[in-house]
């Protein structure tokens, strides 16, 4: 008696990207929601809730990553990362969580555009890796306490 093979399920990551479902228009909307008010919230410059730090940061770390696996939008999220490490800086200095120059804050309003033209440009897994990968160096730097600079 033999066996008939069994078909194994196609894995998302073995399909190329171009191929893969993007985000929804909800998700895209709903991303572009977080980015624009964690930068309203840094704008602001009243704010010392370290929880706004952490979801700012985690953006800019998870679309900086989504920029590297599509391959688009690199240096414009290394500006972004850089422009996080300020804010952290600045934090770490003062207690308040905000862009020290009206310049930062203009490259925070840039960096909602580069995210939102992120979001509609990447698949649903890369940005489910991007995102897990965000979630995994904020965990380590939360845990070691390492600075911006070291977790990129």
């Amino acid at each position: 008696m033999s066996r008939i093979p069994r078909k194994k399920p196609v894995s998302l990551t073995k399909v190329p990207r171009w191929l893969r479902p993007k985000l929804s228009k909800e998700l895209q909307l709903e991303t572009g929601m977080c980015h624009i008010v964690n930068h309203d919230a840094v704008a602001r410059g009243n704010c010392t809730d370290t929880v706004i730090l952490y979801d700012y940061v985690h953006t800019v770390m998870a679309w900086s990553r989504v920029a590297e696996l599509i391959g688009q939008g690199i240096e414009e999220m290394v500006v972004q990362l850089e422009l996080a490490k300020r804010v952290e800086d600045h934090h770490n200095a003062t207690g308040y969580i905000t862009y020290t120059t009206p310049t930062d804050m203009d490259l925070g309003a840039i960096g909602v555009e580069v995210m939102d033209a992120l979001a509609e440009q990447v698949d649903e897994q890369t940005f489910t890796d991007a995102v897990v990968w965000a979630d995994r160096q904020m965990q380590s730097r939360l845990h070691w306490r390492t600075p911006l600079k070291d977790a990129a």
